[in-house]
């Protein structure tokens, strides 16, 4: 037994005890009075003590992997909790009493949980909720009550119905609802074979390998990217154009054949579920947007088969030192799931995903921890990274250009986020075979071409060939057009945020004496600010859809 009680730490002091095989903590815990964050992940943990309500000052505590079964009704009078993870438990309770009223984020991903305690609706400061790969078949009612939420996961349950209450919730701007059972009986009308959204096709086995050598393009709670090559003996193409503002138009094409063969990005799921849901709802979404033929988002050339996934999983980890492959750990690869992906040569993030600090909220070139925390919606910003209008226009029109495109078929996204948006390099000379195919690069200028990428979160929410709702309303039982007519308006929130975010970050034009672009940059300025107060009103359904957001951005456009 690890003898805590003979620590005395500091306020701000930090226990790491993963893995550390604990069978239980001593009485005595409760005597580290001043212990902020605990990570007890990947212990045989199966209940704490009664002395746990002494660390009055604990604010995170980690239990990723044990063995709970209960949520310790302890957790709940701890005054200052802000983070409680049990992801990856044998959950099948969560007692009235055990959710700490000061939470914001909760992660209760991968257990057993069939049903979810009334009280859920006492944390009215959570903001960030993670219920992936549960048993749910309903919500409780007073998840209403929940006005702070901004992100939920809830991929992989047994949810019956689109859940209203929750759609309305003024603040919520990120959903995942894949892989439940509203959206499988959606498959069984004959969305594609098998009882759902078609799959990308099966490219011939050995037409695909991995660069030796070189760094991952990236990696998220699904898998990991890579760079290959696709080799002779398949072929895809796709091409499309899609309108930028009302007088411009570009164009994306790739193909590949039996004489050539082309740089790609293979993505190499982690496990045959993550923690947004099912690697084959990604898959699904991924060949619905690419047969939309808008250039912003990321096409596909088609699906590796098992065998080829497996192997390649096997090789990135065997060469860990040069592809970054070693730091999935032991369950990689072993669903036998990859795509293989248009490669964006050059394009770099918009900005890094949430730290802990910002909970929801992402992390700009620049930001300092006041501006990744500001609140929302009366933000007091002075960020470091700075943009022209233009450049800012253009990434807001490649984003609503893309949502539009797939709300049109009935897609969410789910992770509109800066973080998922790639920029077109400044140049549009090819790059040297030594630069990397992603990475960070100056991202104030150019023309702010972008394209937006990972769809891990996607999830249908009708069939792509059903029209979409004309009004919000009609919908009976939470699962028709009300539902529909929300579920869009709630990502319309994040692009919201987008625009908020771009605009904080606007510098004037270099040198502009000229009275009358200035007027133009002006009156861009002002209707992409009304743009934005009305994609995050907080009545969910008097939000404007991405259609009508796209115009309003092309509009915007036109001015400068």
């Amino acid at each position: 037994m690890i003898e805590l009680h003979h620590q005395r730490p500091t306020p701000n002091s930090f226990r790491q005890l993963g893995g550390c095989g604990l069978p239980a903590f001593p009485s005595e815990v409760g005597q580290m009075t001043g212990l902020r964050r605990l990570n007890a992940a990947m212990n045989r943990l199966r209940d704490l003590p009664a002395s746990f309500e002494g660390l009055t000052e604990l604010r995170v505590a980690f239990f990723l992997g044990c063995e709970f079964e209960v949520v310790p009704e302890v957790l709940g009078r701890l005054p200052k909790l802000f983070m409680l993870s049990f992801k990856a438990n044998r959950l099948s309770c969560v007692p009235e009493r055990s959710l700490a009223t000061s939470l914001s984020w909760l992660i209760l991903s991968d257990n057993r949980l069939a049903s979810l305690p009334e009280s859920l609706g006492s944390l009215r400061g959570l903001r960030k909720l993670m219920l992936a790969g549960n048993a749910l078949a309903r919500l409780p009612a007073s998840l209403g009550k929940c006005t702070q939420l901004e992100l939920v996961r809830l991929s992989d349950n047994r949810l019956a119905e689109l859940p209203l209450s929750l759609l309305s919730l003024p603040r919520l701007a990120w959903i995942a609802l894949a892989a439940n059972d509203f959206n499988r009986r959606a498959g069984e009308a004959g969305w594609g074979v098998g009882g759902g959204p078609a799959l990308p096709p099966l490219l011939p086995a050995g037409s695909v390998t991995l660069v030796q050598g070189v760094p991952p393009l990236g990696r998220g709670a699904s898998g990991v990217v890579f760079r290959g090559v696709l080799t002779s003996g398949a072929s895809a193409s796709s091409s499309g154009s899609y309108s930028l503002s009302s007088s411009s138009s570009s164009s994306a094409s790739f193909s590949s054949s039996s004489s050539a063969s082309l740089a790609v990005a293979v993505k190499l799921f982690a496990a045959a579920k993550t923690s947004d849901g099912d690697p084959a709802d990604e898959m699904a979404a991924t060949a619905v947007a690419g047969a939309t033929g808008c250039p912003h988002l990321v096409a596909s050339f088609g699906r590796l088969s098992p065998d080829d996934a497996r192997a390649m999983a096997l090789e990135a980890c065997s060469n860990g030192g040069s592809n970054g492959g070693g730091g999935w750990g032991g369950g990689m690869g072993t669903g036998g799931l990859g795509l293989v992906l248009e490669l964006l040569r050059g394009y770099s993030a918009l900005a890094a995903p949430p730290s802990f600090d910002s909970v929801t909220r992402d992390v700009y070139p620049g930001d300092g921890p006041a501006l990744a925390a500001a609140p929302f919606p009366g933000e007091a910003v002075a960020p470091g990274k700075k943009f022209r209008l233009a450049t800012a226009v253009g990434i807001l029109a490649s984003v609503a250009a893309a949502a539009a495109a797939l709300h049109a078929r009935g897609l969410t996204h789910g992770d509109l986020y800066a973080h998922n948006i790639l920029l077109r390099p400044l140049s549009s000379e090819p790059l040297p075979a030594e630069q990397p195919a992603s990475g960070q690069h100056p991202v104030e200028a150019g023309d702010g071409w972008a394209v937006l990428s990972d769809l891990g979160a996607a999830f249908f929410y009708r069939s792509p060939g059903q029209p979409p709702p004309l009004t919000g309303g009609g919908g009976a039982g939470g699962g028709g057009s009300d539902a529909c007519w929300l579920l869009e308006r709630v990502e319309v929130l994040a692009f919201g945020h987008l625009v908020s975010e771009l605009l904080a970050r606007c510098a004037p034009r270099a040198g502009a004496s000229d009275e009358a672009a200035g007027a133009a940059d002006s009156a861009a300025a002002v209707a992409l600010v009304t743009l934005a107060e009305d994609c995050r009103g907080a009545e969910v359904g008097a939000r404007p859809s991405f259609a009508e957001v796209l115009r309003r951005v092309q509009a915007a456009a036109a001015i400068l």
